[in-house]
């Protein structure tokens, strides 16, 4: 899932919401099924995005973006937040698949030429505390950035 594409998903869906053309936000959100299914693996990873050379900002930037994609699908009464392949892929493996990094449990494998940033992790941890109703999560989000964590503005909106 090229995070770039995404971020151009839920952008039409806006416009497909704010313009009324709901059926076509709606074959998006199925599109969007399609993508969890084949471009995540079982265990949460995100493949493509791991081969780049930032990783950790492409992995939480196309996660940030299935997860706007779930809010959006939200006013559709979709559930994407606990949707799930037949074979186990979804957007909370992709969220806990991030926990060991994030928990210095595991130190981060991947190709990354520039220093980590926590900026959109702090927003998939408060949302991902929200609709799987874990506060864990928040509590992970302020501890890896205090800062950031109360000058999220996406507790405003969500």
């Amino acid at each position: 899932m090229s995070s770039r594409v995404d971020q151009d998903k839920y952008t039409m869906m806006y416009r497909k919401l704010f313009t009324n053309q709901v059926d076509l936000a709606k074959k998006q959100v199925e599109i969007s099924k399609q993508r969890i299914a084949s471009q995540l693996k079982q265990d949460g990873s995100q493949p493509h995005e791991l081969e780049r050379t930032t990783s950790w900002g492409y992995v939480n930037m196309n996660l940030n973006g299935l997860m706007t994609i779930a809010r959006l699908a939200e006013n559709f009464q979709v559930d994407l937040w606990h949707f799930a392949t037949p074979d186990g892929k979804s957007i909370q493996k992709c969220v806990n698949w991030l926990l060991p990094y994030l928990k210095k449990e595991k130190s981060w494998e991947f190709q990354q030429i520039k220093p980590i940033e926590y900026s959109d992790t702090v927003k998939i941890l408060k949302t991902a505390a929200k609709k799987y109703a874990n506060p864990a999560y928040d509590a992970l989000a302020k501890e890896i950035d205090a800062e950031r964590y109360t000058a999220d503005l996406e507790q405003l909106i969500h």
